[in-house]
């Protein structure tokens, strides 16, 4: 007995699918047809998933210290824009937590190559340059405005910090801003 209202149960809530879906079907059988319309337009997403420096380090009788900054970028079933780019940024100068500062100017981005998984278009790397002020680590152009992309886009960038004469011995420590521009 607990098996036939099981069953029942089951046809029931099936039968409330099937008329919630708009496709009505006969007792018997038969079939029905329901027609749908989609507007398929900016939709999915793009987004920064990684921004990542390495800890600078430094040549025996270099005033420089050198690192990477590692950046990856993932579309999901996104709508194609043309172009599209990273850019990054030193938010103020450098500090050593108390009151010696490194400006902004003396650390730069160097372009690094794009390694680009799936998505679309063709990515380029950025000229790199001082990061006082907000520079392309990479861009993509050629995306179709009117197709969808799922990828993944990643770029090493190298850091150089140039140490000025006079600067105090510690740890300087800052933060560097990755925004996606589209």
């Amino acid at each position: 007995m607990n098996t036939k209202i099981t069953k029942r149960a089951i046809i029931a809530a099936a039968g409330m699918l099937v008329l919630a879906s708009g496709a009505a079907l006969g007792a018997d059988g038969g079939e029905g047809d329901a027609t749908i319309s989609a507007t398929v337009d900016n939709i999915g997403s793009r987004a920064v998933t990684l921004a990542s420096a390495t800890p600078m380090t430094s040549v025996l009788s270099s005033g420089q210290l050198t690192g990477t900054l590692s950046v990856t970028v993932e579309e999901l079933t996104r709508t194609g824009t043309n172009p599209w780019s990273v850019q990054a940024v030193l938010d103020g100068a450098l500090s050593d937590g108390l009151t010696n500062t490194i400006a902004a100017s003396n650390l730069a981005v160097a372009p690094g190559s794009v390694i680009q998984t799936l998505g679309g278009g063709a990515p380029a790397a950025g000229s790199g340059g001082a990061l006082d002020a907000g520079k392309t680590l990479f861009s993509v152009s050629g995306q179709a405005t009117d197709t969808t992309y799922s990828g993944t886009y990643t770029q090493t960038s190298g850091l150089t910090l140039t140490v000025p004469t006079g600067t105090k011995t510690g740890i300087y420590t800052g933060n560097v801003s990755v925004t996606l521009v589209q």
